[in-house]
């Protein structure tokens, strides 16, 4: 017999995870994060966290190393679900985003922290799902890019 683990739909006000906590912090600094993804290695800079359409926990990455599902080439844009993401740790490594991210994502639907809105960056903790200060998605009108670091 095989177990399977079931995720409960998430409800208004449920605290984030662990792992959501841990990306939070990682796109806040500008850090890499290592981890597992449906069994495979996987090496991304983690743009966009909120929340799928349906309450999920999401990640929207530029995925820079490791392996992907259906052999796909790197570095590509991802989208994650946080509850199939395992043996997560964050590092210090080059930042990167490709130019390709000048149209809007239909991964995260609730946005909590983009890497490239500065206010999302400011607030002290990450936000519950349900949070009124959650944001609707970049739209191609709507980007606001940090100016490059030189």
């Amino acid at each position: 017999m095989t177990a399977r683990i079931l995720q409960m739909p998430r409800r208004h006000g449920d605290a984030p995870s662990s792992i959501y906590r841990m990306i939070w912090q990682a796109v806040r600094e500008r850090r890499q994060i290592v981890f597992n993804y449906q069994g495979l290695p996987r090496e991304a800079c983690p743009l966009i966290l909120g929340y799928s359409a349906d309450a999920k926990e999401v990640v929207f990455a530029f995925q820079v190393g490791g392996r992907t599902s259906k052999g796909g080439k790197l570095p590509a844009w991802r989208c994650f679900y946080l509850t199939k993401i395992s043996a997560l740790t964050t590092r210090e490594g080059e930042w990167r985003e490709d130019d390709s991210h000048k149209q809007a994502q239909s991964c995260v639907h609730f946005v909590d922290v983009d890497a490239n809105i500065s206010d999302t960056l400011m607030r002290p903790q990450p936000l519950r799902f349900g949070s009124p200060e959650l944001r609707a998605p970049r739209t191609k009108n709507r980007v606001t890019m940090r100016p490059p670091i030189f």
